[in-house]
């Protein structure tokens, strides 16, 4: 079995911009963590650059954020040994952050196919609450889809994914095209500047067409 610090590394759950996300068992309090793993060994200097960017950014931005349905941060950790499962040793970095034990919302949808409209007024609630705290703290997520609406123990929905999500100011205009190309607002599909807040709203509005 795969060790990372006091963790033993049950599966992957899934692969981001910026790594692997492993299911991680405290082998000192039996508590399961997600574990994002950045392995430098395989990335050129400048894509290393640009993940290392975006790992701190995604960072920096949720260790301000506190709520039920955003998934939450518990800590950063540099040069750590992260043993495989043939006993071979390398160097990461990773971050450990709240697990959504129920997996993908996108999984569900894909199973089970439309939810009827008091399913979809319940879960649009909760994901328009979580983007409504977000810009309230003046950060703009810029990735909103169903496969970053992790579902917990008790199926609520945790907002997650932070690689692409950048603090703005009032009027403020973005020009980098970020994102996935399904949910973007026409502007954003056109290259032209755009309102970071006025993209999260129009991919919300996709979201609640595929529910």
């Amino acid at each position: 079995q795969a060790i990372l610090d006091n963790y033993a590394i049950i599966k992957t759950l899934g692969t981001g911009y910026t790594g692997k996300v492993k299911l991680g068992k405290d082998m000192l309090t039996g508590e399961l963590q997600a574990l994002k793993i950045l392995d430098s060994t395989k990335m050129d200097t400048l894509k290393l650059k640009k993940v290392m960017k975006s790992l701190k950014n995604e960072l920096q931005i949720m260790q301000q954020l506190d709520h039920n349905n955003i998934v939450k941060f518990k800590g950063l950790f540099t040069d750590r040994l992260y043993i495989n499962k043939k006993g071979v040793a390398k160097r990461v970095t990773y971050s450990v952050i709240e697990l959504a034990g129920k997996g993908e919302l996108f999984e569900v949808l894909f199973k089970v196919g439309p939810m009827d409209e008091n399913m979809c007024r319940f879960y649009f609630k909760q994901l328009i609450g979580a983007i409504d705290y977000l810009h309230s703290k003046n950060v703009a997520h810029r990735d909103l889809k169903p496969e970053n609406l992790l579902l917990d123990d008790n199926l609520d929905i945790k907002l997650a994914d932070f690689g692409f999500a950048t603090i703005f100011k009032a009027d403020q205009k973005n020009k980098t095209k970020l994102g996935t190309e399904l949910y973007m607002c026409p502007e954003l599909l056109a290259k032209k500047p755009y309102s970071a807040v006025k993209s999260d709203i129009f991919a919300a509005g996709v979201i609640l067409f595929i529910f």
